[in-house]
């Protein structure tokens, strides 16, 4: 994308971001992983911390969901896809 806007909407902006056709598209195995490098990035900032709190439970990290600020969320993020490469590499 040469020009991105935020919506306001962190599922739909990050739909558009992965141009993924339906937001359930974002937590399929194509996209999951892209989505949270996404998310870790300075574009997707300043949403809400209940949008944030919504989108680590769709992406089934529930443990995570009494984040209280968008860093924490970000680290968890990071931290998330480190395990899933450790995984995948084991």
């Amino acid at each position: 994308m040469s020009k991105y806007e935020h919506s306001g909407d962190l599922f739909e902006d990050l739909k558009e971001w992965l141009g993924c056709q339906f937001i359930s598209d974002i937590n399929s195995e194509e996209f999951q992983c892209e989505a949270c490098w996404a998310l870790i990035s300075p574009i997707f900032t300043g949403y809400t911390l209940e949008q944030s709190q919504d989108m680590m439970e769709y992406l089934s990290l529930n443990q995570y969901t009494q984040i209280t600020n968008e860093n924490e969320a970000k680290s968890i993020l990071q931290q998330h896809l480190v395990e899933r490469r450790n995984f995948s590499e084991g």
